[in-house]
């Protein structure tokens, strides 16, 4: 379910693990993300399939409400377990950068909300981005309501963060 929640909600790897059985809400269905977890220090409420809502209700039966909702272990180089399930389950890693890594699980996400045809407050409110300069240098036809990335060498891409890279 680790790479399951990343995809569904572009939360970052140390969100990620401090989520607790309490942020889920099955009903909502979201999953609540607590200021003192979120790198912008601002509460969010991430909308999630009922689907996914459903499996990570499953996987807390038997939990207290401030146990870890996934249960990511901490450790020096969590990406290697993205490589090692990547690997055993025959999955093609298709990166920007050619790793595997949680970041690029968050890249997913969000070329997902850009090719959904999301407007730019959208985007930059759902990847939890101060400003869209610090998430992305964008041409006019977004602008316009047609999505469309230039990155800042001008070769056309996905959206470039002046200091992760996304």
């Amino acid at each position: 379910m680790w790479y399951e929640t990343a995809l569904a909600t572009g939360f970052r790897l140390n969100e990620l693990r401090c989520l607790r059985v309490r942020d889920l809400d099955r009903f909502g269905p979201s999953l609540f993300l607590a200021a003192d977890f979120s790198k912008d220090r601002k509460d969010h409420r991430q909308a999630i399939t009922r689907e996914l809502a459903d499996q990570l209700q499953t996987l807390t039966e038997g939990k207290g409400a401030d146990d870890r909702l996934l249960g990511i272990p901490f450790g020096p180089d969590p990406a290697a377990y993205i490589v090692t399930d990547y690997t055993a389950g025959k999955v093609n890693i298709q990166a920007p950068d050619g790793k595997a890594t949680w970041h690029s699980l968050r890249k997913v996400f969000i070329d997902n909300v850009v090719k959904s045809g999301c407007d730019l407050k959208t985007i930059q409110a759902l990847a939890r981005h101060s400003t869209a300069q610090h998430g992305t240098a964008f041409d006019g036809d977004l602008r316009a309501g047609r999505p469309g990335f230039v990155a800042r060498s001008g070769r056309s891409r996905g959206p470039t963060c002046a200091r992760c890279g996304f």
